[in-house]
């Protein structure tokens, strides 16, 4: 009767936990499609990294550890639950296993290890939970669940060691030395704590089948095959629409199925670890943007209506039916379930992207709702309106006559040629929307431009000529004025024979590096900063002046170093100059917080009041550093207003990094 029970329920518990999988597998099959089994050596390679070896988890060493050791215990003792239930139905468990001395060895050391994990994590989430760990009654019950089928497990072992006649001879150290505990010989009781832990082990495994799929712990299904399909090209490059079809003339989002199949694949991945809201700046400057919830809110809206998408996709479904299924499907989205200060307030840093140890695409899923919003042409504002209509009339987003502003004349002053004059300069010198008409980060260009003549470089410049480049209007969402921006520009520098291309702004850099080849734009193009790095590296500039030691800070620009891991070199060449003293911020590199101004939030600073700049000028004001130095435009030009604030506490110097190589020359 035990094995007719025990087979019932583990078919019942499989086959519903089966069911449940599967049905949300479909749902994430309602989505669009996509290729994602590209170069497959690759994906191996990034899924061995974050799956076995845990990358991403393993940056906080302890809490990685924690958590290996409960994964790599469900992998390992998955053979002793194999033999537990071989031994309670059968009375024999898994031959060359139940005796052997090695394996046994490493079953003990596991269950030590899981246990450890287990109370690891409690300790964490009672005493030393960081702020965007949300506690909740599931976690708690998870974590319990797992410590009675281990503890289950460990007992099991325990009491059938105390038995003289199933004594097995290499008991290994952890189970001898609970059965030494055992003080009572009554083999009856034994007996039936042996039946007791054997029960309450596989009941419990039955059980959390029943829960996994409505629980954050599907991530243990979903999750592996979500970082095999994660994107393998660079944070910085997003996905691009193909105009050329005339169903993509509008992007809209009116229900689930308009996110791609990966995309929803995310929601159901996601364990709800709450690591994007940590180090999302909007979410922690207190704005409406919630990374989290993108996922949340996709995965209850899949589990809600896709039942009935699903039937409004069958064929034998009645037309009555698909009818009013589709009416309450529409307009739940955009607007809807994602209001638009929660889709406009991303900087696109790419931070949650960043530190998702699973390979969730937070970023495209907004720069779609985005596109979204502008394709439908509704709830636009004005500001994001006047910068699409100064990039497509007047090729940048200030909207302003080139020409007529006097912003050319330094380039005159100092004897720069553009390509008309030299047309086989080595180096195209693209200056930049920002610097180019903006008089404070002008300071930064005109000092990197005599820093080249000083050094000798071959270079020329657009001058009036040069456009923009397009990333603003892609990054809120105008993906059709974006893709003319990039073509128009790509064929004008084709007749210019344009070869290699130096920024001084991390966000063309970005553009021209990682999103110009889609169309054809194959550019070598080098950071200001990162060229001159080389150029100090090289000896073609040394410091000639003495000076007081300075006290000096550095902000990582995000599309300068998240997106493509630009660091190293700012900082050994700052390191090396005489008379600097170079003292990091607690976040930077990798986890530099955002300055505010990507996305095109720069471009609405002014009536959004964005916070998240005050957070991290004070984290440079922490530093008790002189100067903080950055190497992008947008960034300087943040820090410049708010150390203008009058309230604001210590002021601080902000130069360019070319500003201030320029002035120790």
């Amino acid at each position: 009767m035990q094995i007719v029970i025990f087979f019932v329920l583990m078919f019942l518990s499989i086959a519903y936990f089966s069911h449940e999988v599967y049905c949300r597998y479909r749902y994430t099959r309602l989505g669009k499609p996509e290729d994602r089994n590209s170069n497959p050596r690759l994906r191996w390679i990034r899924f061995f990294k974050s799956v076995f070896f845990q990358k991403k988890i393993n940056k906080y060493p302890l809490l990685g550890l924690f958590h290996g050791f409960i994964m790599w215990g469900f992998v390992i003792l998955l053979l002793s639950t194999i033999d537990m239930a071989g031994l309670g139905l059968f009375q024999t468990g898994i031959p060359f296993f139940t005796n052997n001395v090695g394996y046994l060895f490493i079953r003990d050391a596991f269950i030590f290890l899981v246990l450890v994990g287990i109370f690891g994590f409690l300790i964490r989430r009672l005493f030393f939970r960081p702020d965007w760990l949300h506690n909740s009654f599931k976690a708690y019950a998870i974590l319990l669940l797992i410590f009675i089928i281990v503890l289950s497990e460990l007992l099991y072992y325990t009491f059938l060691a105390t038995l003289e006649e199933t004594y097995i001879s290499a008991t290994p150290w952890l189970v001898l030395s609970f059965s030494k505990l055992i003080t009572f010989n009554n083999n009856t009781s034994i007996y039936m704590l042996i039946e007791m832990s054997w029960w309450v082990h596989f009941l419990t495994i039955f059980f959390f089948f029943y829960i996994i799929p409505r629980t954050k712990h599907l991530h243990f299904v979903f999750a592996p095959f979500n970082v095999y399909w994660s994107s393998l090209k660079p944070l910085g490059s997003i996905k691009t629409i193909d105009l050329d079809q005339q169903n993509q003339q509008c992007f809209c989002l009116k229900s689930f199925e308009d996110f791609s199949q990966k995309q929803l694949f995310d929601a159901f991945s996601c364990v709800l670890c709450g690591r994007c809201h940590g180090f999302c700046p909007s979410e922690r400057s207190g704005e409406r943007l919630k990374p989290k919830k993108i996922n949340g809110r996709l995965r209850t809206q899949m589990e809600q209506d896709g039942p009935k998408l699903l039937k409004t996709h069958s064929q034998r479904a009645d037309i009555k039916v698909n009818k009013e299924n589709q009416v309450s499907l529409q307009n739940k989205m955009v607007g809807g379930m994602f209001h638009h200060d929660f889709i406009w307030s991303c900087t696109t840093c790419g931070s949650c992207n960043e530190v998702c140890p699973i390979s969730i695409d937070h970023l495209g899923k907004l720069i779609d709702m985005r596109r979204a919003i502008v394709s439908e042409k509704k709830d636009v504002s004005t500001e994001i309106k006047q910068v699409f209509s100064g990039v497509e009339k007047h090729g940048n987003p200030l909207g302003k006559v080139r020409g007529q502003h006097d912003e050319t004349s330094w380039i005159k002053a100092l004897g720069i040629p553009t390509l008309a004059q030299n047309p086989d300069a080595k180096y195209l010198f693209y200056i930049g929307c920002q610097a180019t008409f903006d008089k404070s980060s002008q300071k930064s260009v005109i000092s990197f431009a005599k820093i080249l003549q000083i050094a000798g470089i071959d270079f020329a410049v657009l001058s009036d000529k040069e456009w923009c480049c397009g990333e603003n209007v892609r990054r809120m969402g105008n993906e059709i004025l974006f893709q003319k921006t990039v073509n128009k520009n790509i064929a004008y520098w084709a007749q210019l024979g344009i070869k290699k291309i130096i920024t001084a702004c991390p966000h063309c850099f970005n553009t021209f590096k990682n999103e110009y080849p889609q169309f054809g734009g194959h550019y070598e193009v080098i950071p200001h900063s990162v060229f001159l790095a080389d150029l100090w590296r090289q000896g073609k500039l040394k410091s000639s002046q003495r000076r007081q030691p300075t006290k000096i800070t550095y902000h990582d620009p995000c599309y300068l170093g998240r997106y493509n891991q630009v660091y190293q070199e700012q900082r050994e060449m700052l390191s090396n100059i005489p008379g600097l003293s170079f003292v990091e911020m607690p976040r930077a590199r990798e986890d530099s917080f955002c300055c505010g101004a990507g996305g095109g939030r720069f471009w609405t600073r002014k009536n959004d009041k964005n916070p998240i700049s005050i957070y991290r000028v004070r984290e440079a004001q922490a530093t008790e550093a002189e100067r903080v130095i950055t190497s992008c435009p947008y960034c300087y030009t943040i820090f410049m207003e708010r150390m203008d604030d009058t309230d604001f506490g210590k002021k601080m110097i902000t130069q360019d990094i070319a500003e201030l190589v320029e002035s120790y020359l």
